[in-house]
């Protein structure tokens, strides 16, 4: 049914493989730029499907270690949104 929604499918499978750790299924979806330190990285994703591409221009997701701390999507229309995952009470 996400495959209904561009935007949303876009949005989960980043969020799905990268908190799995599977950059197969990632490259499969986006083309990959990983930069930063593992105390703050961040993973640029740029949809590689055209039809995704009308909605979303790119996913930034920033992490600390194992932990995703934010992502940022930036849709075609300049819209961005930010989701900020708090960790401190772990």
């Amino acid at each position: 049914m996400l495959f209904q929604y561009p935007f949303l499918e876009a949005f989960a499978e980043a969020m799905r493989a990268t908190l799995a750790g599977d950059i197969k299924t990632l490259k499969q979806f986006y083309d990959t730029e990983l930069g930063g330190s593992a105390e703050n990285w961040h993973l640029n994703l740029t949809p590689l499907d055209e039809e995704m591409l009308l909605y979303v221009k790119h996913i930034v997701i920033r992490g600390s270690g194992h932990h995703i701390t934010q992502v940022e999507t930036i849709e075609t229309n300049d819209d961005r949104s930010v989701m900020t995952i708090d960790h401190a009470s772990e």
